[in-house]
């Protein structure tokens, strides 16, 4: 490894303290703490800190056992969990990983390697599908915007991202009052004053808790889309947002329509069945086209799992702008 922290005396490297928020994870837990452990990073210059959110399976027993510092709390969104396990923790970089992911073994190092530069105030990369996981992963796989080489970006998800302590503080930390898309809202923070963020490949991370199936990307877009619409609007998006804006909006207008054509008289709901089932198809497959042109592929069945993923993730979006699902449901997603 080629990382700046290779080799360094180890109080020269920076303390790092690892975030991990968890409710009723015990079945993913281990193997993420496994793999911080065996990270190529001193051991006296890290530490990692489970918040525990009323958990049921033991996952607290899990984390003690594993040498983890555990905090419990019994209130709270993710983002107020978060924010405690910082409270708790004493470096001076904060890193934050979810329990059902499991991380490279220089995550650690990379993670301290991109922040090393002044103005860059947070670090991540996204995370990828388990390698054997089923089609509707791998599919799933296809929507994140992956980058190849390190370079500055506008967004991180909080299951894989590294933050200065100092940029963290200075802008408040996780907003409380989100659900979800807290990791949006922090990122256009950092930005606004004045730091960097860093797409770091090297902080290899696979999410282990990506949806099985069809059924379980609706329930996850309803539970992750509940904040997106109000986060977004905050300060002034940019124009390449507004796509992702629009389209749940537009979404729900069409699954109004085709409600409605089926209610009223058959020679004019017919019209507006056909019309808003069109307008369906056509999000689904714009989504799907984006997802073929970033790993483009000449099998027909591709195409096809793509297409149903793209509407699975358009009917999730859309629906979760009146009827959005509790984090239960959404947990009822995972595989």
């Amino acid at each position: 490894m080629s990382e700046n922290t290779e080799g360094r005396d180890s109080t020269e490297v920076p303390f790092i303290s690892v975030i991990v928020p968890v409710r009723n994870g015990a079945r993913f837990l281990g193997a993420l703490l496994q793999s911080l452990d065996a990270n190529s990073y001193p051991a006296d210059r890290r530490e990692v800190v489970v918040v525990d959110h009323e958990s049921t399976d033991g996952s607290a027993d899990v984390a003690r056992r594993a040498g983890a510092h555990v905090v419990t709390t019994s209130v709270g969104p993710v983002s107020a969990v978060r924010n405690l396990g910082v409270r708790a923790a004493s470096g001076t970089i904060v890193a934050f990983v979810d329990a059902d992911h499991m991380v490279g073994p220089h995550w650690l190092r990379a993670a301290a390697s991109a922040l090393e530069p002044p103005d860059v105030g947070m670090a991540g990369d996204l995370c990828r599908a388990p390698s054997a996981g089923n089609w509707v992963q791998r599919t799933f796989d296809r929507l994140r915007v992956r980058a190849v080489d390190a370079g500055d970006v506008t967004w991180l998800g909080s299951g894989n991202m590294a933050v200065s302590r100092k940029a963290f503080e200075a802008v408040g930390g996780f907003d409380e009052s989100l659900e979800v898309c807290e990791d949006v809202d922090l990122c256009r923070r950092v930005l606004e004053a004045g730091w960097r963020i860093r797409s770091e490949p090297r902080m290899e991370n696979t999410h282990f808790g990506d949806p099985a199936s069809l059924g379980a990307i609706v329930r996850g877009e309803r539970w992750r889309g509940r904040d997106n619409l109000r986060v977004s609007l905050r300060g002034h998006p940019p124009l390449r947002a507004w796509p992702g804006i629009l389209m749940p909006i537009v979404g729900l207008a069409a699954i109004c329509g085709l409600l409605a054509g089926l209610l009223v008289a058959p020679w004019v709901g017919l019209s507006l069945v056909l019309c808003s089932f069109a307008v369906m198809v056509l999000l689904a497959a714009l989504r799907a086209l984006v997802m073929l042109v970033r790993a483009p592929t000449g099998n027909p069945i591709v195409w096809l799992q793509a297409f149903a993923v793209a509407a699975a993730f358009e009917l999730g979006r859309s629906l979760a702008l009146v009827a959005a699902a509790s984090h239960e449901a959404r947990s009822g997603s995972q595989p």
